[in-house]
């Protein structure tokens, strides 16, 4: 590495290698198609490492890597970042995914001593991403493929270690929809998270500069006798620093000289801790800029002072809900904790009725006033139980009490308990509802509604409550108790068809009678299931005459009617209608029944056709029916010995995170026998020792049988 500063490329050279990149056709990323971009200055193409190869179908590169400076020290580097991200913001617009990598980059690489701070930018539409990233002398353009890269960030939360990053996401961003973030981990042990925050903290100097961004982060923490007021601030612009609020029960001022605070009287902290309804902070800690020692030493102080206050575990601490937003981007910090205490109430005492912050204690509430049969009080106690975190029981048992006071006769206390499970599931869901949402916010509430009105069938449980919730918000909104009602009734039906399908049937009927769309279309759905066919291909009827997101359904649905008693040609006349249907396009049901299509085409043997139809299902996107449309290509260019193809789609599939063990075990035993053939012996043991541990009893059997085969023959 250099130790003399490197000046950027002129602003205009940068400008016009991001448009190349932007716009460059790399193919498959195989040998060959990159040649013409491996030419550019101080490119350098990385190739796909064999530990990597399982993220990957057949690109033989992982990315492209263009560095544009080498300049000296952590600050210098991170100022050249935050100057080539404002370049490239010029040319691209506002980045759809930032953060820093903390001390997991993506896939084997390892992340340069300086930081990790990174933005990236997608289309939705796009094979490949670029990012601005950091490189060990200091900012680097890469493009690389898009696919295997997400993958890999939404496997992040299954890595053996903790992950260190931060992310910061663009929900408005239409180039985000379909993107999958890591999930949370917590850990009650004090060192393990010592350690995972000391690995976020020690960069976070040099990535919030080279990001431009300053960090503004109050922590709650369970203080014995408190509701666990905010005690913490992190704050992190140029400079990171850690400060304490004057909270009753802290250790003593010696004591926290001693642990490394120093007194705010008697030396002005560095950052702003300003945080809404707080006063000034009582103590803070030594303030550490880009690249200086000591900065993952905040972790530490903030254990010992969490302990000394008689705090028991890592999950008594918890970020405040504003800590979520930064300046429009929502943002996760997977190092510090979340999902316990967020009350902004400090040394009060509770009303003894209503606990404020105690899932178990909401739960054992609401039980007794179920008892008592005080319902609304049972109800509103389950909602705070939701609140608090514990969304799943407070659903299942919103979700019993609806059904016995059902049972009973009582349908103002199973209306107010389905309500319930309409306010119970955390406000998050697939990009179809967030771009549902975004329609909504922009005054579109027409489409809105229509979007809201196809999640109601969607294979998530917790999707169709959602979406039933937003459209029940919305009647509301209108005045149209009617509406309102419909829904309510939908849902109560919904909760007692297991238990009494005929009363159920009964209050899907009066839903109905409103000529409320989602009410419709249940009916119809309840009916084929109980086999009373002529009714419900006369609701669908129906349904597909109303101003709604759910003709394609309808349409769908009519032809189903038909495909159960035999009559395939009427059947495939009204898929194929379906497939035509006005309004607002339905891409899951699309892509469902272009895959059924596919499927009555592949057993007719009338193969281009099943392949068009299955490549069309990959065109649209839907991750519900893209693994199985991957698979089923893969298997008709095994037949056909296009088994080049074959491996690129088999792979596809994998790629798609399928969990489905016949998929699964299918593609890793047939890209093991391709592999094999091709002499990759050690890529086609890896295929069959995760098809050995799919679950699936055939692939499985065979797998291991192949695993023999391999070891009796030497690898070979």
């Amino acid at each position: 590495m250099s130790s003399e500063a490197t000046p950027l490329p002129a602003d205009e050279v940068i400008a016009d290698l991001v448009r190349r990149l932007w716009t460059a056709d790399t193919g498959a990323w195989r040998e060959g198609d990159l040649t013409s971009l491996a030419e550019l200055p101080a490119a350098r193409l990385r190739p796909v490492a064999p530990d990597e190869r399982h993220w990957f179908g057949t690109e033989d590169h992982a990315a492209l890597h263009i560095p544009l400076t080498a300049p000296a020290g952590p600050g210098a580097k991170a100022d050249a970042f935050r100057h080539t991200a404002e370049v490239v913001t010029g040319v691209l617009g506002p980045a759809a995914l930032l953060g820093c990598w903390g001390d997991q980059a993506p896939f084997s690489t390892a992340p340069p001593a300086w930081g990790s701070p990174f933005r990236r930018w997608h289309r939705p539409d796009g094979p490949n991403s670029l990012e601005l990233s950091a490189g060990e002398d200091g900012p680097e353009l890469v493009l690389q493929p898009k696919a295997p890269s997400e993958h890999w960030l939404e496997k992040l939360g299954e890595a053996p270690r903790p992950i260190t990053a931060f992310l910061a996401y663009s929900p408005n961003d239409p180039a985000n929809d379909g993107l999958g973030l890591p999930g949370y981990a917590r850990t009650e042990d004090w060192d393990e998270f010592a350690d995972s925050l000391g690995a976020f903290l020690a960069p976070l100097p040099a990535a919030t500069r080279a990001l431009d961004v300053e960090l503004s982060l109050a922590l709650h923490a369970a203080i014995p006798g408190t509701f666990g007021p905010v005690t913490f601030h992190l704050a992190c612009g140029t400079q990171l620093e850690l400060a304490l609020y004057p909270r009753s029960g802290r250790p003593r001022d010696e004591e926290l000289a001693a642990l490394g605070w120093i007194q705010e009287s008697a030396l002005a902290s560095s950052c702003d801790h300003w945080h809404a309804g707080e006063g000034p902070v009582s103590h803070h800690s030594e303030a550490h800029g880009a690249g200086a020692a000591g900065a993952s030493a905040l972790s530490r102080l903030l254990v010992d002072t969490a302990k000394a206050f008689g705090i028991e575990a890592p999950t008594g601490l918890n970020l405040h809900a504003s800590a979520d937003d930064l300046g429009g981007y929502r943002t996760r910090y997977y190092a510090l904790p979340h999902g316990g205490y967020r009350s902004t109430h400090d040394d009060a005492t509770p009303p003894p009725a209503v606990p404020v912050t105690d899932a178990d204690e909401q739960l054992a509430l609401a039980a007794q006033a179920y008892e008592a049969e005080k319902d609304e009080v049972a109800a509103r106690a389950l909602t705070r139980a939701a609140g608090a975190g514990s969304q799943q029981r407070a659903l299942e048992a919103a979700s019993s009490y609806a059904e016995a006071r059902a049972a009973m006769g009582h349908r103002p206390g199973a209306f107010r308990y389905a309500e319930v499970t309409l306010e119970a599931p955390a406000e998050t869901g697939p990009p179809e509802l967030r771009a549902a949402d975004r329609l909504r916010s922009t005054g579109e509430s027409t489409r809105a509604r229509h979007r809201y009105e196809q999640l109601t069938d969607h294979p998530s449980f917790a999707v169709r409550l959602l979406a039933r919730k937003r459209l029940l918000a919305a009647a509301r909104e209108a005045g149209d108790e009617p509406a309102a009602q419909a829904l309510l009734h939908g849902r109560l039906a919904d909760i007692r068809w297991a238990g009494d399908g005929p009363e159920a049937l009964g209050l899907f009927r009066a839903a109905a009678r409103t000529g409320v769309p989602v009410a419709e279309f249940e009916l119809g759905e309840r009916l084929l299931r109980a086999g009373e066919i002529d009714e419900a291909r006369s609701v669908f009827h129906r349904v597909t005459d109303l101003d709604t997101g759910l003709v394609c359904r309808a349409l769908s649905r009519i032809g189903e009617s038909y495909n159960r008693r035999d009559e395939g040609d009427e059947a495939h006349a009204w898929y194929r209608r379906a497939l035509e249907a006005p309004g607002e396009p339905d891409t899951a049901a699309l892509a469902g029944i272009t895959c059924l299509l596919g499927g009555r085409a592949k057993a007719a043997g009338d193969l281009p056709e099943a392949r068009r139809r299955y490549q069309a299902v990959l065109d649209l996107g839907d991750p519900g029916q893209r693994p199985l449309a991957a698979a089923h290509l893969a298997e008709m260019a095994y037949w056909l010995g296009e088994y080049d193809t074959a491996a690129r789609f088999y792979e596809f599939t994998l790629a798609t995170g399928t969990r489905d063990a016949e998929l699964v075990g299918e593609a890793c035993c047939r890209l093991a026998e391709i592999r094999r053939e091709a002499g990759e012996t050690d890529l086609a043991r890896r295929c069959l020792l995760r098809a050995a541990d799919s679950g699936h009893p055939e692939f499985a059997r065979r797998a291991r049988a192949l695993l023999d085969d391999l070891r009796r023959s030497g690898g070979r």
